[in-house]
């Protein structure tokens, strides 16, 4: 289940981590400003394809900024040809 406040509360606490604030995430997601008032606010929902540059963005995965894990760490895929 999709939790906002939870939601809010991370991105808050990553640009924190990070030293960003709201505005030069906006731009760095090339949105507008309010977007990211209404995520941390809880009043609105990202989109899959936001969600994934947001997390991108905030060097974290989806899985903690959705609350589903408490690991900050972005966990990278293995390529296909990085066969053992």
């Amino acid at each position: 289940m999709f939790r906002k406040e939870i939601f809010g509360a991370r991105i808050a606490e990553r640009l924190e981590a990070l030293s960003m604030n709201q505005t030069q995430l906006a731009r760095s997601l090339d949105c507008d400003h309010s977007t990211i008032v209404k995520l941390v606010n809880g009043t609105r929902g990202p989109s899959l394809e936001f969600l994934d540059a947001l997390a991108t963005a905030l060097k974290t995965s989806v899985d903690y900024l959705m609350g589903r894990t408490d690991d900050r760490r972005l966990h990278k895929l293995p390529k296909e040809n990085d066969k053992e």
